[in-house]
């Protein structure tokens, strides 16, 4: 409940102070909206930006279903295209997805390089990035596993092998494209 609170609240803010900049509201009690900022609000122009720049992010997000919980979050996400913030932010959902916990500024960040550093066509639609929990937990276990043999010093799994099967792996992944 407490984060449905804070979510609505700087959502709610931010539209509320976008429509007093952008309808001139600010008029009827001080000359710029800068002096109302500072005057009613007790806070600097640039903050009130960034409030009013989350809340569009959050906007844009809100078809997706999962968006940012406060307004930190959305930050490093206002400075892409509308439809680059909605596939950054995906893939900043699935990799928080994925470990089952809630999405941190690393994640946006990792979102926004594969968003980056990944061919899309025309960056509109994002292929499924990152695994299920169930393919997480076998890869972390074949992982383990990996790790294990190197610690035995290979007696029981040769080095040789398991990049055979990860090389089989990747020609059958990029045969499926």
């Amino acid at each position: 409940m407490l984060i449905n609170n804070q979510l609505k609240r700087f959502y709610e803010v931010g539209t509320a102070l976008k429509k007093i900049r952008d309808k001139r509201l600010y008029r009827e009690t001080c000359d710029t909206f800068e002096a109302f900022c500072r005057r009613y609000l007790d806070i600097s122009r640039i903050h009130v930006y960034r409030l009013i720049q989350a809340s569009e992010v959050v906007e844009n997000l809100l078809p997706i279903g999962n968006i940012p919980l406060n307004e930190g979050q959305t930050r490093p996400l206002t400075k892409l295209e509308k439809s680059e913030q909605k596939i950054a932010w995906k893939y900043a959902f699935d990799l928080a997805s994925t470990e089952e916990r809630r999405v941190t500024a690393l994640d946006i960040k990792n979102g926004i390089k594969l968003l980056k550093t990944t061919e899309l066509p025309n960056k509109t639609i994002a292929a499924p990035l990152i695994l299920s929990p169930q393919l997480k937990k076998s890869y972390d276990n074949f992982f383990a596993e990996i790790k294990q043999a190197m610690n035995n010093n290979w007696q029981t799994v040769s080095c040789e092998g398991i990049l055979k099967l990860l090389k089989g792996l990747i020609k059958f992944l990029k045969a499926q494209k």
